[in-house]
């Protein structure tokens, strides 16, 4: 294996890696935003409720 191969693979797997953590900070943040959003609907509720 050359030392140009060693890099290449060093490198994907780097990339591999860093999308993977992307992805999942992704989902997170998809999370928390239908958490943000259902929970004023949530309060909403509660004030109609009590008038």
């Amino acid at each position: 294996m050359s030392s140009e191969q060693r890099q290449d693979t060093l490198n994907k797997r780097k990339n591999f890696s860093r999308s993977d953590a992307v992805v999942g900070e992704d989902e997170n943040k998809e999370k928390q935003s239908i958490q943000q959003s259902e929970s004023p609907k949530k309060h909403f509720s509660k004030t109609l409720q009590r008038g």
